[in-house]
């Protein structure tokens, strides 16, 4: 089994090195907010073309793999649904990044 190192890092996005971002996307933020509301405006709306898709909802145990492009570093970005931010906070992220590994 391959290792998988996390980091949690905050700055620019076109200034980090990764080999993927993952950004934790929940379910009743719409518009999306902070970090990623920021990283969506960077991919010129990608993630919300997901969104209005419905390939994303922001559910809990949803993944969506989606390619990096300038300005952004990385040539892969994770969009993780969470559920609802407020129910419990920091849960549904916690949630999201233990089953990162299996992704």
């Amino acid at each position: 089994m391959k290792a998988v190192e996390v980091e949690v890092v905050e700055g620019s996005y076109s200034a980090m090195s990764a080999d993927t971002f993952v950004v934790p996307i929940p379910s009743n933020e719409r518009p999306l907010r902070g970090h990623a509301g920021r990283l969506d405006w960077r991919l010129c709306g990608a993630i919300s073309e997901e969104i209005l898709c419905g390939n994303l909802s922001g559910a809990p145990h949803e993944a969506v793999l989606l390619p990096g492009r300038p300005p952004i570093s990385a040539p892969r970005v994770m969009l993780l649904g969470i559920g609802a931010s407020e129910l419990q906070p920091g849960r549904g992220v916690q949630d999201a990044f233990r089953e990162l590994s299996s992704r």
